[in-house]
């Protein structure tokens, strides 16, 4: 242990005066006032730790405190202001003591100035203490100097030496044949002990320290590691490229050129090591450095990658027919997808050796499946992640058509307004069907139109087909509506005049038809032009009788229709209503036949009529004139009697109104023929043409 005397402080110290004013009446002359015996604190600030002291005291620092420190004076009593001093203390020995003065300033309201005062403070510095680490040291080579580390803390930590040796221990003794100076190796394998002493140089006691320290340099690790190489394979030779060095070369330290090789190469797919060795470092100068330098070797890796191959698909085994989404339809029948290598080396050979779900069975329907590649004969080639090695393929559905039978005969219809198609061998045929599979087809026939005339366009609408035996699911059908041809002949119109029945004297009635056979809807509108009726009827020139009603002028036309035209009968009764007298004779008659007639002097011979008789019967008619008499009431009894009873035959010849006799005296009558019974038109409205006469016995 030392003890060390402090040097003593050199105090500056800058005092102030100043003048301080007592309140009250005092004038300028009055003597000074002196400041208290002990006007204030002293305050020590700096050097980690403060101290404070009245005048006359002390204050103890800790050690090393720097040596300017600054003192500051404040104002022990209240009436006292703006209380001024201090100064700049420098500590030369452990202790001393600090004097200086202590002014204020006048009072200047009181006319009062105060005398200084002289304040001293004694100080002193405590002994210092130190702390010493210096750990062994272990450095790879760099080619820096090196040398052991010493850290040194505690109180004073700037007051102190280090002195260093190799040789020898350093203790209080003889640590001053040591060094100032740390010792420096930078060598590769150099293992040092270093010896130190630390001697405190600041003020107050403590003791030393002393101790050693392991240096040593270790060589520095270089590591040499070959380059990963990944290539796809081309069926070429690949091994390694080049290598990466980690680790740092001193100066121009630097490894030779050519002397890492690296072993390790193949063409075929897969994966290989590749090993470095052989490297050398040398120095700028061409030494080699293996005693600063170790060397580690690692491995890379050699990936020689299989190629994915491309398969394309086909849909037979030459393939020659490549698959498209269309190309595949439902047949009821097995379905084969084929797949084959397309981007396999020309020297290679390369073909699927496992598979699934490349065919199917003769029962699939139309759908979706998955043809999987699974596996190659090559293994320089690679399914994983390939084009199309899973590959989704479709059966489509067959496509369905329908289609107007053959066996349909031509379709015609007679015009009634409407497009109706009206036939009983009306049939639709579904084509496109697997073999031995059922579907029938329905819909809604009609024409295009409604006018009459050939090859018509028939229409069919609303076609729905009717799975039978065959699946809907494995067949599409697009609708579209069908047509096929059709006649629509025109319809047949009877324009009939109408039958006119007046009594002589009467005047002509309006001459009018009837048409018959329109289309439902339909009346004499649809019709164009105009028809007139005529009549040989001549008024007051024409006897009782029947006359003909036809047609002049203009006729209907239509083109819809067939428009026929047929006359009416005009019959002229006489003035009582009766008929023509050969209207009178109803019954089953037979052709007549006119046996003669005779014009002899004016008188009119006998007309001679051969009837045939019904049920043997025979009746006679006199003929007004006549010889041969016949009671009147007996001859309207069997007029009567023949109405009711006969009814015409076949094959008898019909009355012809132009053969009639219309003459006064050739009328067959019965003068009282009206008293009982009129027999009006109603009475003959069967009478037509087919009329027959009797025959006058």
């Amino acid at each position: 242990m030392k003890r060390y005397t402090l040097t003593a402080f050199i105090i500056t110290l800058l005092l102030t005066a100043a003048i301080i004013m007592i309140p009250g009446a005092v004038t300028a002359t009055d003597p000074p006032s002196e400041l208290p015996a002990t006007p204030a604190s002293i305050t020590y600030i700096g050097g980690g730790a403060n101290g404070t002291a009245s005048n006359g005291g002390s204050v103890s620092l800790p050690a090393e405190t720097p040596l300017n420190a600054t003192i500051t004076v404040s104002a022990a009593n209240d009436d006292i202001t703006d209380f001024a001093g201090g100064t700049q203390v420098t500590l030369v020995n452990g202790s001393g003591t600090a004097s200086f003065t202590c002014s204020a300033p006048p009072d200047t309201t009181n006319n009062i100035t105060y005398t200084n005062v002289e304040v001293s403070v004694s100080f002193s510095v405590a002994a210092g203490e130190l702390t010493v680490a210096a750990p062994n040291k272990e450095v790879e080579y760099n080619g820096a100097d090196q040398g052991i580390d010493i850290t040194v803390t505690g109180t004073g930590t700037t007051n102190y030496k280090i002195y260093y040796s190799t040789t020898q221990a350093l203790s209080a003794d003889n640590y001053t044949t040591g060094s100032l100076e740390n010792p420096k190796y930078k060598a590769a394998g150099t293992s040092t002990t270093v010896y130190y002493y630390v001697e405190y140089t600041g003020s107050g006691s403590f003791s030393d320290k002393s101790g050693s320290a392991l240096l040593k340099i270790i060589p520095a690790v270089i590591t040499i590691t070959a380059k990963d190489v990944t290539v796809d394979y081309d069926g070429q030779v690949h091994g390694g490229t080049g290598y990466v060095m980690t680790g740092n070369l001193s100066g121009g330290d630097k490894i030779a050129d050519n002397t890492v090789t690296i072993t390790g190469s193949s063409k075929s797919a897969g994966e290989y090591t590749l090993v470095p060795a052989g490297a050398r470092i040398v120095n700028t100068a061409g030494g080699d450095m293996k005693d600063s330098y170790r060397i580690v070797y690692a491995s890379g890796k050699l990936i020689i990658k299989a190629i994915p191959v491309n398969l394309a698909w086909y849909t037979d085994s030459t393939f020659t027919k490549p698959y498209k989404k269309d190309s595949l339809i439902y047949t009821g029948h097995e379905q084969i997808v084929y797949a084959k290598v397309s981007n396999a080396l020309t020297s290679d050979s390369v073909f699927i050796t496992k598979y699934d779900t490349i065919k199917t069975n003769s029962a699939i329907p139309a759908g979706k499946y998955t043809a999987l590649a699974k596996e190659l004969s090559n293994t320089n080639y690679t399914l994983t992640g390939g084009k199309n090695t899973t590959f989704s393929w479709e059966i489509g559905k067959a496509p369905l058509t329908v289609a107007v039978a053959a066996n349909n005969t031509k379709i015609i219809k007679t015009y009634d307004s409407t497009d109706a198609v009206i036939s009983e061998n009306l049939a639709l045929e579904v084509l496109g069907l697997a073999e031995g599979e059922i579907a029938t087809a329905t819909g809604a026939w009609s024409y295009s139109d409604t006018v009459p005339g050939d090859n018509k366009t028939v229409l069919v609408k609303n076609i729905t087909i009717n799975y039978v035996t065959a699946k809907k699911e494995n067949y599409s059908y697009s609708y579209f509506p069908l047509s096929t041809q059709g006649v629509i002949n025109k319809a047949v119109l009877i324009v009939k005049a109408d039958d006119l029945t007046f009594r002589k004297g009467q005047s002509l009635p309006e001459l009018t038809y009837t048409i018959t056979g329109f289309a439902p809807g339909e009346d004499e509108s649809a019709l164009t032009g105009t028809i007139a009726l005529t009549t040989d009827f001549k008024a007051d020139e024409s006897r009782p009788g029947y006359y003909k009603i036809s047609y002049e002028g203009s006729a209907f036309t239509s083109d819809n229709y067939d428009i026929q035209y047929e006359e009416g009968k005009l019959t002229l009764l006489n003035e009582d209503g009766s008929l023509p007298k050969e209207q009178k004779a109803m019954g089953k008659w037979v052709p007549f036949v006119i046996v003669g007639v005779v014009l002899v002097g004016g008188f009119l011979a006998n007309l001679f009529i051969t009837k045939a008789k019904k049920s043997g019967k025979k009746k006679k008619l006199r003929k007004k004139g006549s010889s041969k008499g016949v009671n009147q009431r007996t001859r309207r009894i069997e007029k009567i009697d023949e109405l009711e009873q006969t009814q015409p035959e076949e094959g008898g010849e019909a009355y012809d109104p132009q053969d009639d006799y219309y003459g006064e005296e050739d009328e067959y009558y019965d003068e009282n023929f009206t008293e009982d019974k009129d027999f009006s038109q109603e009475d003959y409205s069967d009478l037509s043409d087919d009329m027959y006469y009797d025959q006058e016995e």
